[in-house]
């Protein structure tokens, strides 16, 4: 995800469209479009939620970040057979926003908050290898402490991804392993992650073809994705998901952020140990 820190970079507040009672709304996402409204939300979501974030997060201190433009050069692919998660389809990524816990955004793990066509994803999220140390020495060294965690929590999935780059810095997400809660675990984490090393040369060819058949890139950036992606470029994510047809959506706007904030909230313990 390619964002800036949204305090300096977002664009002034009269070029944004007006809240009146808009909130995070599905059926706008499903259309696949990110709107001057969407960019707005975001902008607000980050100005209300800043001051609960610092006061619940004292050491360090949360930086917000999100996405600042209406159009995103990231790609989706959110499905899992085994569960029946997600959408046989490839989509255009949407909006999101985090809170970074360290001067790099991603060299720790952070929190995102990502929208999808069917969902949204409140996670403890590591895209970069920096931050997927973390969270593997964790499942190595600390196991006891981070599986009690995880089983505390009670409501955590796992995601993992393959990052396919496209052109600098943009990526197809390819969903590889999606658990439920309870049915994972350090060891599963660290299994997962060696077995991704393990399959890429053979599991890359797939991906490449894959979008090449599902996804509309041109020449340059099909080439760039042929030239890129020789070594594994992976990401893990602990998420508390709210699916399409959970009542979030029909929530105002605040009541939408309460629900943020508090499932935010309750990954506390398991990010503080992660970056402790």
């Amino acid at each position: 995800m390619a964002g800036k820190n949204i305090k300096k970079n977002l664009p002034s507040r009269e070029k944004r469209p007006a809240l009146a009672d808009e909130k995070f709304d599905i059926k706008r996402l499903q259309t696949a479009y990110i709107t001057g409204i969407d960019l707005s939300l975001i902008d607000s979501a980050l100005e209300e939620l800043m001051p609960r974030m610092t006061n619940a997060f004292i050491y360090p201190k949360p930086q917000p970040f999100g996405i600042t433009k209406t159009y995103s050069f990231d790609y989706d692919y959110e499905y899992y057979l085994k569960w029946g998660y997600g959408r046989n389809e490839i989509t255009k990524g949407l909006i999101w926003f985090a809170f970074t816990f360290s001067e790099h955004k991603n060299n720790k793990p952070n929190i995102s908050i990502i929208f999808y066509n069917h969902a949204c994803d409140i996670s403890i999220n590591s895209e970069l290898m920096t931050s997927q140390r973390v969270i593997l020495k964790k499942c190595q060294n600390n196991a006891k402490e981070f599986d009690t965690l995880l089983q505390d929590h009670g409501g955590l999935y796992l995601k993992t991804y393959f990052k396919i780059e496209h052109q600098p810095r943009f990526y197809h997400w390819m969903l590889d392993q999606f658990e439920k809660p309870s049915t994972f675990s350090s060891t599963s984490i660290l299994d997962y992650y060696n077995d991704a090393h393990s399959k890429y040369n053979n599991t890359r060819q797939q991906l490449i073809q894959f979008i090449k058949k599902n996804s509309n890139l041109s020449q340059n950036q099909f080439a760039h994705m042929m030239d890129k992606n020789i070594n594994l470029n992976h990401a893990i994510r602990l998420v508390d998901p709210i699916f399409e047809s959970d009542s979030f959506w029909s929530y105002d706007f605040k009541k939408q952020l309460d629900e943020i904030y508090n499932k935010v909230i309750k990954m506390k313990k398991l990010l503080y140990f992660l970056l402790s």
